[in-house]
């Protein structure tokens, strides 16, 4: 589009430096817009962004939680197996 802009208005008898400036005016001028439609949107993005840091938190510290549990009742599992085998042991 820039090019084509900046042939069309050279077609008009703009000099080159004042069709470069008419295009570089409307390059910042579109950036400006574009950021301003779009500010709503990060603005979402980094709120929907820190809730899955602190859901993503909050799994790994459930994880970790269930991880202790399975571990507890392994070792509460394999203590009452050997149960029999000690109680042999020692009488």
């Amino acid at each position: 589009m820039h090019l084509e802009l900046y042939k069309a208005l050279r077609s008009l008898r703009l000099d080159s430096d004042q069709a470069t400036g008419v295009v570089e005016a409307l390059e910042e001028y579109l950036a400006v817009k574009i950021k301003e439609a779009t500010a709503d949107l990060e603005a979402q993005m980094k709120g929907i962004e820190a809730r899955l840091q602190s859901t993503e938190s909050g799994l790994k510290a459930q994880i970790k939680a269930q991880t202790w549990v399975i571990g507890s009742v392994g070792l509460l599992l394999a203590v009452i197996g050997l149960a029999p085998a000690f109680a042999r042991l020692f009488h």
